[in-house]
């Protein structure tokens, strides 16, 4: 591994894949620090096995975990392929055999992810990704920092998460067995890392050469949430910039719409680097311009807010209220593996009545007899004394 930032400086991307402690020295670490944060250099880290657990506990690796955007691992055994799991760490030494086979679940993020595209339709991506063969192993990621997004899950856990550090783009992958999905075919192993390298190669990219450089911790929020902007200035031998504040201006692309100024205010610890915290009026499309000498620069960073949807962002069940609701309703909820047994909780309320009942013919009253022939009686009377027909 380049042990220098002159020497890390050419690349564009750090991919580390179940490292050694060993093999990351201080050296390495701090220019790793550099070339993410400042140079906008992309990185990927790829649990394993043997090494994830020291990687996650060592206080020498403390650099390292700075920059991924999980804030650690969940305890051993916690999640994964099964009972044996718990047995994996930095000292095991022998290969261990999971035995649960488990396919990650995209999250909402995660199908919308140019990383995890699989087929160029977003709803034939979805369906490759739940026809992949299974995984076994796991390391699950205990908790997300701000403004990274998990996207794949297991039973709850992180699989994958993406994010940025500084100027970079870094991802986290929680198992090693990708391998296994050239069952499939061979071209989804290839699109999936091919996705994932150009992904974390764009920080790069973004920043190029230029002296200034604007983004949002993501690009697409709901109506309500805050938008943190960051900006880097650097001069043309790329060192960074030092002074009180950056203006920003953003605009609305409405006609007549007048842009906010923002002030981004330096970051602790990160020569160079501004930030601030904006909270959009309305739903819209925005762009934000970084202003130098009273003109707006090059840098900029588009974003969308749009109209909150949660029943359509998240379609999962929410469990509690519908607790409550049984609850308080007397009744209970089932799982979808358990409503074989919802008609044997459903009591008998069924109700039996018994009526009585007679039968009688009315032309067997000797009464309506006898008033029937008076009538026709009377009627004979009648038509022999008008002398009718």
């Amino acid at each position: 591994l380049p042990q220098t930032p002159e020497a890390l400086r050419s690349y564009d991307a750090v991919v580390l894949f179940d490292p050694d402690q060993k093999v990351l020295t201080p050296a390495f670490l701090e220019a790793l620090k550099g070339f993410v944060l400042e140079q906008g250099g992309g990185l990927a880290y790829v649990a394993g096995e043997y090494n994830a657990r020291a990687v996650f506990e060592s206080p020498a690796l403390a650099a390292l975990r700075a920059l991924l955007p999980v804030e650690g691992i969940g305890p051993a055994g916690a999640s994964g392929g099964g009972a044996a799991h718990g047995a994996a760490s930095a000292q095991a030494a022998s290969v261990h055999a999971y035995t649960r086979p488990w396919r990650p679940v995209l999250t909402p993020q995660g199908a919308d992810h140019p990383v995890l595209r699989l087929k160029d339709e977003a709803e034939e991506s979805a369906r490759a990704w739940s026809a992949l063969p299974p995984l076994y192993f796991n390391v699950p990621a205990r908790g997300l920092k701000p403004a990274a997004s998990a996207l794949l899950e297991k039973d709850g856990d992180v699989v994958a998460a993406a994010g940025r550090a500084g100027a970079g783009y870094v991802v986290f992958l929680g198992t090693d067995e990708t391998w296994r999905w050239r069952a499939a075919g061979r071209e989804v192993p290839e699109r999936f890392w091919a996705a994932l390298v150009r992904y974390i190669a764009a920080g790069k990219r973004i920043a190029g050469t230029g002296e200034a450089t604007l983004h949002a911790d993501r690009d697409r929020y709901t109506a309500g949430e805050d938008v943190a902007l960051e900006a880097s200035l650097t001069d043309p031998e790329r060192k960074p910039v030092v002074q009180e504040r950056v203006e920003v201006a953003v605009e609305t692309g409405e006609d007549g719409a007048v842009p906010v100024r923002l002030n981004l205010l330096p970051l602790a610890g990160r020569p160079g680097w501004y930030g601030a915290r904006y909270r959009p009026e309305a739903p819209g499309h925005f762009t934000a311009q970084v202003a130098a000498g009273g003109q707006f620069s090059s840098a900029k960073a588009s974003f969308v807010v749009a109209v909150p949807s949660t029943e359509l962002s998240d379609p999962s069940p929410d469990l509690e209220a519908l607790e409550d609701a049984a609850r308080r309703t007397g009744g209970r909820i089932y799982t979808l593996a358990e409503t074989g047994r919802v008609p044997e909780n459903i009591g008998d309320r069924s109700v039996r009545e018994v009526i009585g009942r007679s039968a009688a013919t009315v032309w067997d009253s000797p009464a309506l007899m006898l008033l029937f022939g008076a009538l026709l009686t009377v009627e004979w009377i009648l038509r022999k004394l008008w002398r009718l027909n």
